[in-house]
């Protein structure tokens, strides 16, 4: 199973749409930082699964989407939020104590617009970076391959 991870999109779908077209995929993981971009994405794409949290930004923030949310893939679990509330500008140490309270194996995040991954305890953690803002090399996104249980990640440039 493949997974496409988006975060802090901000309005700008282009990127997001160039990478859906060369490389396939079986879920889409928005982590916030404009709703709307999903619902453009569930338009373009409506059998595709895609899943979003709310991030912090205004909109977000009112569209009633959910700000965290747990699932089960290919037999691994995953914890997705956009980080704001988990102080992940400070590090990744909150958000993995929440993660492993939800007995989840990977932990997803944004709001920092800095791609990172790394692992806590038994907890990865993953940041796809900024599609549209980023504050480190470039726009990225990240990859999750899925199989039996075992997951490894990849963040790309573009």
């Amino acid at each position: 199973m493949r997974i496409l991870v988006f975060s802090d999109t901000h309005g700008s779908t282009s990127a997001m749409f160039q990478i859906l077209e060369q490389t396939p995929c079986h879920m889409v993981l928005h982590l916030g930082d404009c709703v709307a971009d999903c619902e453009e994405l569930r338009w373009v794409y409506p059998r595709l699964d895609i899943r979003q949290v709310a991030g912090n930004d205004y909109r977000d923030l009112m569209s009633g989407v959910n700000p965290y949310d747990v699932i089960d893939a290919d037999g691994v679990r995953i914890y997705l939020v956009h980080g704001h509330r988990h102080q992940v500008k400070a590090g990744p140490e909150t958000l993995c104590a929440c993660a492993a309270g939800q007995k989840a194996q990977l932990a997803l995040y944004g709001h920092t617009h800095v791609a990172a991954m790394g692992k806590v305890g038994e907890v990865t953690y993953l940041n796809p970076g900024s599609l549209s803002r980023p504050r480190d090399r470039g726009a990225s996104y990240a990859v999750i391959e899925i199989h039996n249980g075992s997951f490894t990640c990849e963040v790309k440039r573009l």
